[in-house]
């Protein structure tokens, strides 16, 4: 995964000039703005990234990495799923939030996933803290988007697979 710098810092690039061209594939057209790409990093992983102000977070299938602000490796977790009491195999989306890293993890196999959790690990070492089993009635079949509502107390999570799994956010 190459992550943009403009798209981490929430599209806060330099305006464009009236000179700028749409068909540049460097750039993003937002309503009144234009983007450029200013940098890119290659990073390990290419599920889910999130930032704490100080230090960028990306989980990849089946592992979790931390950077610095000049993008250097702090510390990974290659072996992010022990500790778990039901199996899984995979991470999806991640967020961070009151010093806990927020994974949606699950184990998934052609195309549906299974004992889908949200899990909490420590940001300093990447380790699993705890697990919170999800509630399978819900219908979701898949977890692959996470996100963290500070002001509402809840987690939001989202599928990409199923007809009537994917259109839904689950909060």
């Amino acid at each position: 995964m190459i992550l943009c710098a403009a798209m981490l810092a929430g599209c806060s690039g330099t305006a464009a000039s009236s000179s700028a061209r749409p068909e540049d594939n460097r750039s993003l057209i937002v309503p009144r703005h234009t983007y450029f790409l200013k940098d890119s990093h290659e990073v390990k992983g290419r599920q889910g990234v999130c930032t704490d102000g100080t230090y960028y977070y990306v989980s990849g299938s089946t592992s979790l990495t931390k950077y610095d602000r000049d993008w250097n490796v702090i510390a990974e977790n290659r072996d992010p799923f022990s500790g778990y009491e039901a199996e899984v195999n995979h991470i999806g989306d991640i967020d961070i939030h009151d010093h806990h890293l927020y994974i949606s993890a699950e184990y998934f196999m052609d195309g549906e996933g299974k004992n889908i959790q949200i899990a909490l690990y420590d940001p300093e070492t990447l380790t699993l803290e705890r697990t919170f089993p999800f509630e399978a009635e819900s219908g979701q079949l898949e977890c692959s988007g996470i996100a963290v509502d500070p002001d509402g107390s809840y987690v939001y999570l989202c599928s990409w697979v199923g007809e009537e799994s994917g259109r839904y956010q689950y909060r």
